[in-house]
């Protein structure tokens, strides 16, 4: 068996048993852990002490681990950070943004090799390019207060009294609090026709 990250419940017990005095064969046997694992946590264990507070700072001393070194291109990158974010997000409000493919030629330009996918995950991760607003829940309003209008193309009829294909559009009204929905149906040689609507069913 590999060794594998241990739950807080798993690391509970193995130093329960390890208080209760049973040895390393018998608490991977009783419990099904490997061998090496039960080892990790109680070398660990043995460090900062076997009482119950001290599970946490166990578990983080055998499963943390050290930051990976950013690879060479993430370094380049990172040698231009102010340039970068500058020209992301400049500090001159008259001085509009660059897209990223400008950043990446200019870049290139003094030298800085690395991939333009290298360069939009760093600007993702280290400068916030193009994270995502979160989005913001808004109640609905009291009865009668709010109405939601959206506007579009429907399809295309036959005109029957001129044979041609006219493009139908629909005004569409909902009411935020109920929900419930009318629609306006128009368009060059109809009447306008005003229906009730719940959903949109084509």
């Amino acid at each position: 068996m590999s060794y594998r990250e241990l739950s807080m419940i798993e690391v509970k017990e193995v130093l329960r048993r390890r208080e209760a005095g049973q040895g390393l064969r018998e608490i991977a046997r009783e419990t099904g852990l490997d061998r090496k694992t039960v080892r990790r946590y109680v070398a660990a264990a043995d460090e900062v002490g076997a009482a119950e507070a001290s599970v946490q700072e166990v578990v983080q001393r055998v499963q943390a681990r050290p930051l990976p070194a950013p690879s060479e291109p993430r370094q380049r990158l990172e040698a231009h950070r102010e340039q970068i974010a500058e020209w992301l997000s400049p500090s001159q409000p008259d001085t509009r943004p660059l897209r990223l493919t400008k950043v990446h030629v200019l870049l290139e330009r003094r030298g800085v090799d690395v991939t333009y996918a290298t360069l939009c995950r760093w600007a993702h991760y280290e400068l916030g390019f193009r994270e995502r607003k979160p989005t913001v829940r808004v109640d609905d309003p009291d009865p009668g207060q709010e109405a939601q209008v959206d506007f579009g193309k429907m399809g295309m009829l036959d005109d029957p009294a001129t044979g041609k294909r006219r493009t139908l559009w629909c005004l569409i009204v909902t009411l935020s609090f109920s929900r419930t929905s009318s629609r306006v149906q128009t368009g060059p040689g109809f009447r306008p026709v005003a229906c009730p609507w719940d959903g949109w069913r084509g």
